[in-house]
């Protein structure tokens, strides 16, 4: 969570905030890999369908992903259908934590009178999240340092945008 925290505070820095308390939650961890932990998700798709028993990662994809599942999902799920320690994550158990974090985060600055609210986390656990929390999301991978903003309201979330970086290109104006 390192990378999160230093993000956030180079964020608020660059928003002259840098007095805002950043504040850790577990909830908003990258998704448990287990053994596959580190590894680009290039290198580990042979060695997790071997780690299931199969000869290939397609035979691997073909027999255990779901019809509708979807890109993100599967790929947290064949971590976990793999994993051999144990410590993988299942999707359901990643949109689970994540959109928890986010519920108890929202329901919190409601009742202090409501506002924004920076939130970090890392790549795999938003794209899970999100795959799972709206349609507007198409899977395309998001760039590091991209703003998702979600609106919630009595209780609801509504996704507003997915994955912008236009605050990149006017900074280098």
């Amino acid at each position: 969570m390192k990378r999160s925290i230093d993000t956030a505070e180079a964020v608020l820095d660059g928003l002259g905030q840098d007095n805002e308390a950043v504040h850790e939650m577990k909830g908003l961890r990258e998704a448990g890999s287990g053994q596959f932990e580190g590894e680009s998700l290039d290198t580990i798709d042979e060695e997790q369908a071997k780690e299931a028993g199969y000869d290939s990662y397609d035979e691997y994809e073909d027999d255990k992903r779901k019809t509708d599942e979807d890109e993100w999902s599967w790929l947290a799920n064949a971590h976990y259908y793999a994993d051999q320690s144990g410590y993988a994550e299942g999707a359901d158990k990643v949109q689970e934590r994540m959109t928890d974090a986010i519920e108890k985060i929202a329901a919190k600055q409601n009742e202090e009178g409501g506002g924004n609210v920076l939130v970090v986390s890392h790549g795999m656990s938003i794209n899970v999240m999100l795959a799972d929390m709206t349609d507007k999301y198409e899977g395309d991978s998001l760039e590091n340092a991209s703003v998702t903003k979600i609106h919630y309201q009595n209780g609801d979330m509504e996704v507003e945008s997915i994955g912008d970086t236009s605050y990149l290109e006017e900074g280098k104006e």
